[in-house]
């Protein structure tokens, strides 16, 4: 049994899954959300199954209290009313890790809840993962919050790929942004 998480700020707090959050979850999943057209829409959006299985991965973690350390996927709930709104990621990309965000619901876009919740996650993840000397955010150029995102919280350019992206039609750049430790 793993300690439970609970990371909280001013508006939102990250935690670990509750069972009352896998419905919200379920139905941000499917298609046709807002969301998705900015979370990497050059890639194929995940299959049933493998959002099945995501929420197998979940529902276990959530009746086992077992969830690695450090935590690779959290929920974003308002704190007020513990309702779910998003969630942050960390995953292996390559030789390096990732961060991720996705709040789902536009009603909670520009309000700071990205910047609040990111800088959550990346104090624990530099406290949680000694070895991790460095971070690293992915998005691509159409993605202009994701962008401001990244930069106000210090991240650098490291990386821009020319039109490596096709998004309905049209070509932008992929962009990848870094920050060390030191710099956090």
């Amino acid at each position: 049994m793993t300690k439970p998480l609970e990371l909280v700020g001013a508006t939102i707090v990250l935690r670990d899954w509750k069972m009352h959050d896998i419905g919200p979850w379920m139905k941000w999943m499917k298609p046709s959300h807002a969301w998705q057209e900015l979370d990497g829409p050059q890639f194929p959006p995940p299959t049933e199954k493998k959002i099945g299985e995501w929420r197998e991965s979940i529902e276990q973690g959530i009746q086992t209290m077992d969830f690695p350390t450090p935590r690779v996927r959290l929920p974003i709930c308002l704190r007020s009313t513990d309702e779910l709104i998003g969630r942050v990621s960390w995953y292996w990309k390559e030789d390096y890790r990732c961060l991720g965000i996705s709040i789902y619901d536009p009603a909670y876009w520009r309000q700071g809840i990205g910047y609040e919740a990111l800088g959550l996650w990346g104090d624990y993840l530099f406290e949680a993962a000694p070895e991790a000397t460095r971070m690293i955010l992915e998005t691509w150029s159409g993605n202009k919050g994701m962008v401001r995102l990244a930069e106000k919280l210090g991240f650098l350019e490291e990386e821009s790929l020319r039109t490596q992206c096709i998004v309905r039609g049209r070509e932008y750049d992929s962009l990848v942004f870094g920050v060390v430790r030191e710099d956090w």
